[in-house]
């Protein structure tokens, strides 16, 4: 489902090669023919809307020229002769596309990092070209150990076997079939038009840290499906006895019937972050990268005690990575563990210097620890950081609210709401302070302009409470209560300790609503548990 704009580009690729076909069929007539070509052109226009990939569109009509439409024939060098240099040229329209279509990929491709010739070089591009076409033929035919990261070595050996002998077996495909092409042109067709499918992703271009991904062999296996269609037909024609052609469906069918059953067997997989990252752990245990994305998914999973060992283990296999170190910081927040999380974010900060997410990670964790000095003074030592990150802001508010300097906390609330900000703790910050401060009317007017979106959010309703509590409105107050513990049970703790609202739990009316909210819970519980 992420990758659905693969299946779009798919779509209009393959009807892009149908139409084309369908242009130089030579029983249409010209104006047929004429409307099929110009449509061609469209869907290779809608495919590279789709994605950049199909850029291979124009190599691959050129093949489909040479085989099986017959237009370009001889050696190489008649094609720029007349009449088959226009069959070149035509493709000039595909070409201007395509070249949009590059342009735009690698200008969107290259903020988020093409590695240069220095950080990869040839021979490596070349090995990772090999590899690629080795790979995804064998995942292709054979969809064993398929995973949703390949992680690309560190340094790579490209005399070794996964690389020199990826390299050797193209080569060697390549040279047999261009030995069979006069008595099976169309191996040879179907090949080149494989390769050519696969060049933008095999790593020609070096994109991130992927060894492979097995999205990327969508669009190539489209020629080996063909392929493979044409032989099963040309044998299925040669069978003389009903027998034999029934054992051939019947064979047709188990080999079906296995491929959807290896494809239902890796549903499962694809069910949460965490089932997907397992199984990339599980296909390489030694990639730092998938052990932090599984790591990340236990975090947002709310698994924090499984999370740790892994997260531990990612940032021992790689100590600069700054994600790893991060999600490690906010596990350890996350199970109380303040001080380790404040080593953990302060390595994320010195390997990543932007890592706007682990400076309020270490902010947060030094206000916890009631350390607001501190926080302040690390936040203000990066104030162009702080001027341009609202996360940041807040937690400076919050660390000048902690050491009870409600000044320039409200001055930062009221700034973050005056550029339009719809978080809900900007407006539970501000009417907090101001109900602390017995400003009840401002804390009033603060909560009644909340946008309605976030007016039903817990740190609303509890500033809510809190002003109630403060306005001495008990009965309100004993109403704002049990909503919020009924929606969020684990407010029950933080309820009877908040010196906010002493004047609330000395009410002798709050012993028997919390009594009743207790009653509530149980009874949610049974219900729940009886449920079939």
């Amino acid at each position: 489902v992420t990758e659905r704009r693969d299946v779009v580009c798919g779509l209009f690729y393959i009807l892009c090669l149908c139409a084309y076909l369908r242009g130089y069929e030579p029983h249409r007539a010209e104006a047929s023919q004429f409307r099929w070509r110009w449509l061609a052109r469209v869907f290779c226009l809608l495919a590279l809307l789709g994605k950049a990939t199909a850029v291979s569109l124009p190599v691959v009509l050129l093949i489909l020229d040479i085989y099986p439409l017959a237009r370009l024939k001889g050696p190489i060098g008649s094609w720029w002769k007349r009449p088959q240099r226009s069959v070149i040229l035509e493709k000039s329209g595909y070409l201007l596309f395509c070249l949009l279509a590059i342009g735009i990929g690698l200008w969107g491709q290259g903020r988020s990092g093409i590695q240069s010739l220095e950080e990869v070089g040839l021979a490596d591009r070349a090995a990772l070209v090999g590899h690629a076409v080795t790979f995804y033929l064998i995942k292709t035919i054979l969809p064993a150990g398929l995973s949703p990261m390949y992680p690309r070595p560190d340094s790579m050996e490209w005399l070794s076997f996964q690389f020199l002998g990826s390299c050797l077996a193209v080569v060697g495909i390549s040279i047999v079939l261009y030995l069979l092409r006069r008595r099976w042109p169309a191996g040879l067709a179907a090949w080149a038009c494989y390769v050519v499918a696969l060049l933008p992703v095999s790593g020609l271009l070096a994109i991130g840290h992927e060894l492979a991904a097995d999205r990327y062999s969508y669009l190539p296996s489209l020629f080996l499906a063909v392929l493979l269609g044409c032989v099963a037909t040309w044998a299925l024609q040669r069978l003389r006895t009903q027998g034999a052609r029934m054992g051939f469906a019947a064979a047709a069918a188990m080999v079906t019937i296995c491929y959807a059953g290896a494809t239902r067997g890796l549903m499962p997989i694809w069910r949460s972050d965490v089932t997907l990252w397992k199984r990339a752990v599980a296909i390489s245990p030694s990639s730092a990268r998938a052990l932090t994305n599984l790591g990340g998914a236990r975090v947002l999973a709310g698994e924090f005690a499984e999370a740790r060992p892994v997260l531990r283990e990612a940032v021992r296999l790689d100590p600069n990575s700054a994600k790893a170190h991060y999600n490690l910081g906010i596990v350890s927040c996350k199970l109380g563990r303040f001080d380790g999380a404040l080593a953990e974010f302060a390595a994320a900060i010195q390997l990543d210097p932007d890592h706007l997410k682990a400076r309020e990670g270490r902010a947060r964790a030094l206000i916890e620890l009631d350390r607001a000095e501190d926080a302040i003074r690390e936040l203000q030592e990066a104030p162009d950081v702080v001027r341009t990150s609202a996360p940041l802001q807040r937690c400076l508010a919050e660390a000048y609210a902690k050491r009870q300097d409600d000044d320039p906390a409200i001055a930062i609330y009221k700034g973050l709401l005056a550029d339009g900000s719809q978080y809900s703790g900007d407006y539970a910050g501000l009417a907090d302070l101001y109900t602390r401060r017995g400003q009840v009317d401002e804390a009033e007017s603060v909560l009644m302009h909340v946008v309605p979106e976030i007016a039903g959010t817990r740190p609303v309703r509890y500033a809510m409470l809190r002003l109630r509590a403060k306005q001495r409105r008990i009965t309100e107050a004993l109403a704002v209560l049990r909503d919020a513990l009924l929606t969020w049970p684990d407010l029950r703790a933080k309820v009877r300790l908040d010196p906010m609202l002493v004047d609330l739990r000395r009410d002798d009316r709050f012993d028997q609503a919390m009594a009743e909210v207790e009653s509530e819970l149980v009874a949610r519980r049974a219900r729940g548990s009886m449920s079939p």
